[in-house]
């Protein structure tokens, strides 16, 4: 908890499942939240304190889709080389940015409460018409699955839940795995590769392929290096 500074915060933030930030339930139950950390003011009752939990795990995931739109408007605004040059400037962790890039391109009506940035990435990597990303999402949501589940359905062409008890069954937002996400790709490559040959494609494609695969192709580069496998993957 940190100590006590000025009631006044730069970060303006709106209603999260209906809690106003800085409200009260009581005089004696306030709490406010600074870039910081969140000064309280009087004890939290039980359910007062178990809404403030909602809203830190709401505010974690929101915020990759609050990157995802500042990237978007920038991009729309400015253009990519001066969005590239700020992400830089302040050190966003690549990773965060390309996942937040690639979100921001899912065509609108996409976007649930009852759905996590997990299975956005999922939605914005594979490759779906802007209706069939509705679809999918849609389905995600009335049959509750996970984000690993969203991988396998959208792979199989049907919705696929794990079994009760299964290794993926737990949780509403389940975590697109590695594996999943390389089963999908692997699913779009072999379509690509078979009827419209990547080799053949134009620059312009190309470098908007690229654009996809950067963040994954860096991170397996700096595996290589760690691990010594340069040399398979010049091969």
């Amino acid at each position: 908890m940190k100590t006590a500074e000025p009631k006044t915060n730069p970060v303006a933030l709106a209603l999260i499942g209906g809690m106003l930030i800085g409200g009260k339930v009581r005089d004696n139950q306030i709490f406010h939240l600074g870039l910081t950390g969140i000064e309280f003011e009087g004890e939290l009752s039980l359910e007062r304190w178990q809404d403030l939990m909602r809203l830190c795990k709401a505010c974690k995931n929101a915020a990759t889709l609050w990157l995802a739109d500042a990237i978007t408007h920038g991009m729309n605004q400015f253009g990519q080389e001066v969005v590239q040059e700020t992400l830089s400037q302040m050190e966003f962790e690549l990773m965060d940015a390309d996942r937040a890039m690639a979100i921001g391109k899912l065509s609108d009506g996409v976007r649930d409460p009852a759905l996590t940035a997990e299975h956005y990435y999922v939605l914005a990597k594979a490759d779906l018409s802007e209706a069939a990303q509705q679809t999918w999402a849609a389905a995600a949501v009335s049959h509750s699955l996970t984000a690993r589940e969203l991988v396998d359905s959208i792979a199989a062409g049907k919705v696929v839940k794990a079994a009760p008890g299964g290794r993926h069954g737990a949780g509403k937002g389940g975590l697109a795995t590695i594996q999943g996400v390389r089963q999908l790709f692997d699913t779009w490559f072999h379509k690509v590769d078979q009827g419209d040959p990547i080799h053949k494609w134009d620059e312009p494609r190309k470098r908007e392929l690229w654009e996809e695969l950067k963040g994954p192709t860096r991170l397996g580069l700096q595996l290589a290096r760690d691990l010594g496998l340069e040399g398979e993957v010049e091969r």
